[in-house]
């Protein structure tokens, strides 16, 4: 009888050990799940992010490619086509929609720094407009090109940094970016 005791407990023992070692196993599946749900969702945040960041900074380098090719034009045909710019283009809020610590460190500065240099070179031709309005209007359109290849530049950077794909430029009815690029090569710096 006592062998049958011995068998009973361990045998109870055993399958207690299997449901208990069963149901550890199945909760760190389930953790595990999670944490992979959870990740994928901060990926996919992540990913929606820079896509909404590089959008902004391409629509910015958009706006500045034809706000300097309008003041080109101006210049360069006397005032008959075209308009004369006095500032550069402000630079609209990024989109609320940005979750910048999906981003990284590098990525949000890189945002930062342009907004910052907009700013900067929108107060300089302000100050050169109080010391003579002629130079605000040549610097300008000047202003307005390296911005432009700036936030095209930091769009770049922020594809590249997500392995987001490039810009088709050969989809655009204008090539801005190449705007950008011949006035700049032109003297436009």
């Amino acid at each position: 009888m006592n062998a049958w005791l011995t068998i009973a407990t361990a045998a109870l023992g055993s399958s207690l050990f299997a449901s208990v070692l069963t149901a550890y196993l199945s909760h760190l599946l389930e953790v595990r799940r999670e944490r992979g749900s959870e990740q994928r969702s901060r990926d996919q945040e992540a990913t929606v992010s820079a896509l909404l960041l590089a959008d902004a900074l391409e629509g910015y380098a958009l706006v500045c490619a034809d706000r300097a090719s309008e003041a080109l034009s101006f210049l360069s045909s006397g005032g008959k086509v075209g308009e004369q710019i006095a500032n550069v283009p402000a630079l609209a809020p990024y989109s609320a929609e940005v979750y910048w610590q999906s981003l990284g460190a590098d990525i949000a500065a890189e945002a930062i720094a342009i907004r910052r240099e907009v700013d900067i070179a929108s107060r300089k031709l302000s100050g050169l407009w109080n010391i003579g309005p002629d130079e605000a209007l040549d610097e300008a359109p000047k202003a307005t090109l390296r911005l432009g290849m700036r936030a095209w530049q930091g769009a770049q950077k922020v594809r590249s940094g997500f392995k987001l794909p490039a810009l088709d430029r050969s989809k655009l009815a204008w090539d801005y970016i190449q705007t950008l690029e011949e006035a700049l090569a032109k003297g436009g710096s």
